[in-house]
């Protein structure tokens, strides 16, 4: 069996590491709302979670497409199977990206004063 290029094998493990990292940071905004949190608490990890979705989320946009290049380059059929995990990866991250910036803009109490 044929190793895998090192950069490819790098990429797909960031890649992996930031989906389990916002996963593990979403667990605690959820468990941290039923702990009771203090709001500036609650605040961070849901920046955080922003932060780090974003970062997974561009790091899956250069996995599929060094996936797509690897596959053309080795005419290695085999690495296309990748690209259905790194496109869920694009979908997980733009839905907590998109939950948490709408928890935090609706959390921030400047834009209540601002309709007023």
């Amino acid at each position: 069996m044929k190793k895998k290029p090192l950069l490819f094998r790098l990429t797909k493990r960031v890649t992996l590491f930031l989906f389990l990292l916002l996963s593990a940071i979403l667990i605690v905004y959820i468990t941290g709302n039923f702990q009771e949190f203090l709001d500036s608490t609650q605040k961070t990890v849901l920046l955080y979670a922003v932060l780090s979705a974003i970062a997974l989320f561009f790091f899956s946009i250069i996995s599929i497409i060094e996936t797509i290049i690897f596959t053309i380059a080795l005419k290695r059929v085999s690495l296309i199977f990748y690209l259905l995990p790194f496109f869920f990866c694009i979908l997980y991250a733009i839905i907590a990206i998109t939950l948490a910036s709408t928890i935090l803009f609706i959390s921030d109490d400047n834009w209540l004063l601002a309709a007023q």
